[in-house]
């Protein structure tokens, strides 16, 4: 396999995996995505795609959600 399509699957991995501690956040302070949006000022289906995998987030958006989702930002990125 390409070095390429290697770094392109542990991204998709990555980006999986961000998005269930995310979810599993969210369900402890029994929000929905709606709420959460809310509390990042969105509307719309923001929390969605992150919870899916399928949004990248920039820093700015990093730090919104970890303030929505009341942990440090570092917390969403550690692994395990």
């Amino acid at each position: 396999m390409p070095a390429h399509d290697d770094v392109k699957a542990r991204k998709a991995e990555f980006l999986m995996a961000f998005g269930e501690k995310a979810r599993a956040q969210r369900n402890v302070l029994g929000l929905t995505q709606r709420q959460l949006d809310a509390r990042m000022g969105y509307r719309g289906k923001f929390s969605g795609g992150v919870e899916r995998g399928a949004r990248n987030l920039t820093l700015d958006n990093l730090y919104l959600l970890a303030g929505a989702l009341q942990v440090d930002p570092g917390d969403l990125l550690a692994e395990g």
